[in-house]
């Protein structure tokens, strides 16, 4: 068959001969290097692997603790029994602190509650400092999709807080290629948005947790619950666990489809700033706020089950001043008791071993990737084009290293292959390597 469509090995290599006298440039030593990257991370990632069977992970013990608090109350009071305890603590806080700071959370549970609150008098908002746990990459706080958008029509355009006092993250952020419409999306997507990312996104979310931690941490925090037990962002299948800190997330496939008939710009921008389960669980007071029979069985398991990161909030059982307020709906089979005095095995190693698993993932993509790079280059690219042609042959390959780049980035990002993904990635390779064609050989070509 390949004799039939004109490719063998020798006529690869006589292809591959051909594109290294034309570069000047012996192709041998890049195979060699290659090679070399690929065992070297193979053989990394067998000593990981023995290493961590012998010595197991160092774990680190803490003490379950019952709620500081916890109410049920009919589902019509749900929304005034957790405004009017929230505003109790406020005005409490208030009484020994000039000021006190607020994460705000969002949600169709805290869009109830937080109405609620706006209406409830002696609250000094004037001394209410406020922040906020998450936000879409590349939305501008007045977007309407945007949950400073929310917050702004559901709290604070309602109460006397002077705008000096709400911090915004999309205020911190600066310069972010998807704010700008007039980018090319595929430009965004795959060239300036990753290089803002990992270069200049950190500075900026960190400056916005460091401005909490400039006015004395937060006081308080409103948390609600997800289905599979999410506080903010932090997924079950983050590999930062308990340790993580303010960053950028990619949103699963399921948010994706969950948000996009509000927001449909999700499908092409699928990230979000959110504060880390370490910053969360600083607050000095958590309250977990959650309603509704679709609530029930996680509410049990993160609060009566396995500390685990995979049940993020479930790492409220070992904090101080947790506050749960629920309807009776999401405290449906519930029971009476709650988990108090046990020993259990937190994720404080658990996440630290992750942690260096991303470091490592990354150290040994670059290696297999760039050693696959380097044969592809070498012969896989004369293979195609002595089947398909030099234009051709460039083309296929922009689409398998796309695929090949998003593959990598979902398994360093810690969560499940996205298939569909992947899927879209290639065709959009395939267009880039058009496009890449047009402009050299139409548009600008050589003279």
């Amino acid at each position: 068959m390949a004799a039939i469509l004109g490719f063998t090995p020798a006529a690869a290599a006589q292809t591959a001969d051909a594109a290294v006298s034309v570069a000047g440039f012996d192709w041998t030593i890049l195979l060699v290097a290659g090679a070399v990257a690929i065992v070297i991370a193979l053989i990394a990632a067998l000593v990981k692997a023995v290493r961590s069977r012998l010595s197991g992970a160092t774990q680190m013990t803490a003490t379950v603790k019952a709620p500081e608090s916890f109410t049920v109350t009919e589902a019509d009071r749900f929304a005034v029994e957790a405004a009017q305890q929230v505003a109790a603590k406020i005005k409490a806080l208030l009484e020994t602190k000039e000021a006190i700071n607020i994460i705000f959370a969002t949600g169709n549970t805290m869009k109830i509650f937080l109405r609620e609150l706006a209406k409830i008098e002696g609250i000094e908002w004037a001394r209410v400092k406020a922040f906020h746990l998450d936000e879409y990459r590349g939305l501008r706080a007045d977007h309407e999709a945007s949950f400073a958008y929310f917050l702004n029509e559901n709290l604070f355009s309602r109460v006397a807080i002077p705008q000096a006092n709400v911090n915004l993250v999309a205020d911190y952020v600066k310069y972010d290629p998807f704010q700008y419409g007039w980018i090319p999306q595929v430009v965004k997507q795959y060239i300036l948005g990753p290089v803002y990312a990992a270069v200049v996104l950190p500075f900026y979310l960190r400056a916005y947790t460091a401005a909490l931690k400039a006015e004395g941490g937060a006081d308080i925090v409103m948390l609600g619950i997800g289905a599979n037990g999410h506080l903010a962002f932090n997924e079950p299948s983050m590999s930062e666990g308990f340790t993580s800190r303010i960053r950028q997330i990619k949103l699963t496939q399921s948010t994706i489809d969950s948000n996009k008939a509000d927001y449909p710009g999700i499908v092409n921008t699928p990230y979000a700033y959110t504060m880390g389960l370490a910053d969360i669980f600083e607050a000095e007071h958590k309250f977990l706020l959650a309603n509704g029979a679709k609530k029930a069985a996680i509410v049990n398991t993160a609060l009566n089950g396995e500390v685990t990161p995979m049940v993020p909030a479930s790492g409220l059982q070992v904090q101080e001043h947790v506050h749960v307020i629920l309807d009776n709906e999401a405290a449906n089979g519930f029971g009476d008791t709650i988990k108090e005095g046990a020993d259990v095995i937190t994720t404080g190693a658990t996440a630290t071993v992750k942690r260096n698993g991303i470091l490592f993932k990354t150290l040994a993509s670059v290696a297999v990737i760039s050693g696959l790079a380097l044969v592809t280059q070498a012969y896989l690219f004369g293979a195609l084009t002595a089947v398909v042609g030099m234009a051709v042959a460039n083309i296929v390959i922009f689409g398998i290293f796309m695929a090949a780049t998003d593959l990598v980035g979902q398994w360093i990002a810690g969560h499940g292959i996205i298939k569909k993904q992947v899927a879209y990635a290639f065709p959009l390779g395939i267009g880039m390597g058009i496009l890449s064609w047009i402009f050299f050989n139409v548009i600008a070509p050589e003279t």
